[in-house]
């Protein structure tokens, strides 16, 4: 008699029957799916149009391009683009909320400060930062395919003086 209750289907929920194993198989799915990082950034193959200089009017961490994988910062003279991915576990970044000078890793808190050097967490890496141009019409573009290091920032490619 109690064996024959835990075997025993549930009522139907939204016109669907699952009996334990099938919920369970299901409700592991969809945990699965809300648990998955990202596994590389929402690159493209062509440059990112982000404006012009005058979108950009003072030091900032703009997330206005988040969903391509990126963060457009104005920072000691410099516009330049930074992944916002990051580079420990490929987990999300995002502007502190706290301190908007500091970008934090939303999967295990790592900061990294407005350039993009790490400063909380286990040695790690940097921020990787995207090839950065302004064009004959004045737009600034984000190539995603060039991608400069730490040891690389002062590549000409890698940020735009702002005068």
């Amino acid at each position: 008699m109690m064996g024959s209750s835990m075997n025993a289907d549930p009522a139907p929920c939204a016109g669907a029957s699952y009996n334990r194993r099938g919920f369970v198989s299901v409700a592991s799915g969809c945990l699965l799916c809300g648990l998955v990082t990202p596994s590389a950034r929402a690159g493209t193959d062509r440059p990112i149009d982000v404006g012009t200089l005058k979108d950009y009017p003072k030091d900032e961490i703009s997330e206005k391009y988040i969903q391509n994988d990126i963060f457009v910062i104005r920072h000691k003279g410099k516009l330049f683009a930074a992944t916002a991915i990051c580079p420990h576990q490929r987990g999300y970044l995002l502007r502190d909320p706290k301190k908007p000078t500091r970008i934090i890793c939303a999967s295990h808190n790592w900061r990294f400060d407005a350039e993009g050097a790490i400063t909380s967490g286990p040695e790690g890496k940097d921020l990787e930062r995207f090839a950065i141009s302004v064009n004959d019409k004045g737009r600034v573009l984000v190539d995603t395919s060039r991608s400069f290091q730490r040891p690389n920032w002062d590549d000409k490619a890698s940020f735009v003086p702002f005068p």
